[in-house]
């Protein structure tokens, strides 16, 4: 094939970078007085293939001379080839449709999944082109459908189509893989339900379980894809670190590229052109190279720019120098205790941290109690359930249903409910002496004397720390709980029974979950409180069982760690601290974190906790649950 678009680029640089020579050639002198503007276009051509303006424009500036100005075209040999000039103009059509499909593959939200779709739709247009072409038709490219084309010339532009996307297939050899990705697109979709083929098992277990939260499925269609593969890392970890590998990386580069771009195009602005650039733009008709004061007001403007945007640069590179050397050294520095410099970083910040970080420790005190009933009842096991004061709703169904269970294959259990202060306002007064009256009927009280509320859970935790460790010292085993949990003793039970007595915690237990940046989130936490990506392991809080030797442990930790927000976190900060393990259970499916959309066969005598949607719930669930016992599960 004699016609290349790489020769037809070089010749069209040629042509275009005569004027250097127009002292030799008398017909481009003529053309200069006579013809100003189009020696002008040719100008601004140069420069713009200096500063790498889209080769689209500049070939489709070049055709457009071609058109409008015969004169000049019959003076050159190059211009005035019809041949020549249609290859130029489906040159030009060609770099177009390029651009469009590099316009389409840029923005912050962009995913590898979503460009690959691209990618695949402009091959199969490359198909379709070829196709047309050997039809005889050119509706595809303007440019060129506009000169005369011989149908030597349009078999040319179907082997190069043709060529272009062997090219696409050689760049993008997973292309065609896609669909093994389907997952990530829609994890509630059944039909995606056969790309999970090639997950590991713990992976397609975990989007089992994704695909029958419907909480999750609600906020699917709210959040883009990242955002709503990053919400569920805290519950799937495994599998969401799977699909936030596959669509990170691609706007993470991009916006790597957003900021050479932005350097190039500053730097491009106020750059000195070669001198022989330069010296053509001197010559320029005035029309068109002519400065202004007010031109020279923004070039000046342009320089002030440059000098705030390296200034900004600096600082900046600066503070993540300084992050990077107190993430790195600790990791925790504000969280830390025993460093005074960091007590003094944490002390300028703290008016912005105070919001993050709860009162502890603390000298709270009981104001409702139990002191006997521990060290008389002697349990194998306490269980602990945080409550609001005012919830007398949901205690009452908790001692009707699986709080009614006190002595499990032989073992006590002993049930405590946890309260803090209420900010209920006008009524407190009759709230309290009603807690007094529960309290002495049911004698399964406790109350302490910070404000009970979200952001004091992790103060309430501690408080049950503490109160175990003073008020049960013959107990093997203690187990925090929430109202809105279903729990099963008896499985509960029979796996304490086979457990280590010693630095044991198991839970639903939570590994590289990521913190969450949204300060829409309710579970925000910024950079300056925690500068770690992700959290240390966790068990998450709605329930979780420890062995009796750690609430001590936990709380020597505390007095090195500042308590955040953020309760079942803190618990895991803690036990880096300590250097203990977290336990996984038996297997995963003993601590659900939600209930299927059906629980049927016996479900509700597999688990040994399972998430509800309130408290409310728990009452027909428990008569569920007797039923599946009664027919032999």
């Amino acid at each position: 094939m004699n016609w290349k678009p790489a020769s037809c680029i070089t010749k069209l640089m040629e042509t275009a970078f005569l004027f250097n020579k127009e002292e030799e050639n008398r017909q481009l002198i003529t053309l200069r007085h006579h013809k100003p503007q189009i020696m002008a276009l040719i100008h601004i051509l140069i420069i713009r293939c200096c500063m790498s303006v889209s080769l689209h424009r500049q070939l489709s500036a070049l055709k457009s001379l071609w058109n409008h100005d015969a004169d000049f075209c019959s003076q050159k040999d190059r211009l005035a080839d019809e041949s020549w000039c249609a290859r130029l103009a489906y040159l030009a059509d060609i770099f177009g449709h390029l651009n469009e499909l590099n316009a389409k593959l840029q923005g912050r939200n962009e995913n590898i999944l979503s460009s690959t779709d691209k990618i695949r739709g402009f091959m199969g247009k490359l198909t379709l082109w070829r196709e047309a072409l050997e039809q005889g038709s050119m509706n595809m490219f303007p440019l060129a459908s506009a000169a005369p084309q011989a149908a030597s010339e349009r078999a040319i532009y179907a082997e190069h189509l043709q060529t272009l996307k062997e090219r696409f297939e050689r760049y993008f050899p997973r292309v065609a893989d896609i669909e093994d990705n389907d997952w990530i697109r829609d994890p509630f979709n059944q039909e995606s339900e056969s790309s999970t083929e090639k997950l590991t098992m713990k992976e397609r277990e975990e989007s089992a379980e994704l695909r029958a939260d419907r909480t999750l499925k609600l906020k699917f269609s709210e959040l883009t894809l990242d955002q709503f593969w990053l919400v569920c890392a805290s519950e799937y970890p495994t599998i969401s670190h799977h699909a936030i590998d596959q669509l990170l990386h691609f706007p993470t580069t991009y916006l790597c590229e957003l900021a050479f771009s932005t350097l190039v195009h500053m730097k491009n602005e106020t750059s000195v052109f070669p001198d022989a650039i330069r010296s053509r733009r001197a010559k320029t008709p005035n029309i068109f190279m002519e400065q202004s004061p007010a031109d020279c007001e923004k070039m000046s403007w342009r320089r002030t720019r440059r000098w705030l945007f390296w200034l900004m640069l600096f600082l900046m590179m600066g503070t993540l120098l300084v992050i990077f050397h107190y993430s790195t050294t600790e990791g925790l520095w504000p969280l830390r205790r025993s460093s005074a410099s960091c007590n003094s970083i944490t002390t300028a910040y703290a008016p912005l941290l105070a919001q993050y970080f709860v009162a502890y420790p603390h000298q709270y005190r009981f104001i409702v109690d139990e002191p006997h009933r521990c060290r008389q009842e002697r349990p194998f096991l306490v269980l602990m359930i945080p409550v609001a004061p005012h919830d007398r709703g949901a205690r009452d169904v908790i001692r009707n249903t699986w709080g009614k269970e006190t002595t499990v294959q032989g073992h006590v259990v002993s049930y405590y409910f946890l309260l803090g202060l209420s900010g209920a306002g006008d009524g407190t007064e009759v709230l309290e002496e009603q807690l007094l009256q529960e309290s002495r009927r049911h004698h399964d009280l406790l109350q302490s004397d910070f404000m009970d509320s979200y952001k004091n859970l992790t103060i309430k935790t501690m408080v049950m720390f503490e109160w175990l460790n003073s008020h049960c010292p013959n107990t093997s085993y203690a187990m925090k709980v929430d109202v809105d949990v279903f729990l099963n003793v008896q499985n509960l039970v029979s796996m304490l029974m086979t457990a280590p007595k010693h630095l044991f915690l198991t839970g639903r237990v939570m590994r590289d979950s990521y913190v969450l940046r949204d300060n829409n989130s309710k579970w925000y936490m910024p950079v300056s409180a925690f500068p770690e990506s992700t959290y240390p392991p966790y068990a998450m809080g709605m329930g979780y069982v420890f062995s009796m030797d750690l609430p001590i442990k936990i709380l020597e930790a505390s007095l090195q760690i500042r308590a955040i927000y953020i309760e079942d976190v803190y618990v895991g900060l803690c036990l880096r601290h300590l250097g203990v393990t977290l336990t996984d259970p038996p297997h995963s499916g003993l601590f659900r974190i939600s209930m299927p959309y059906f629980a049927g066969g016996c479900y509700w005598s597999s688990v040994i906790t399972s998430l509800l949607q309130d408290s409310d719930q728990l009452g027909g669930v428990w008569e569920i649950y007797q039923r599946q016992v009664l027919n032999g599960c």
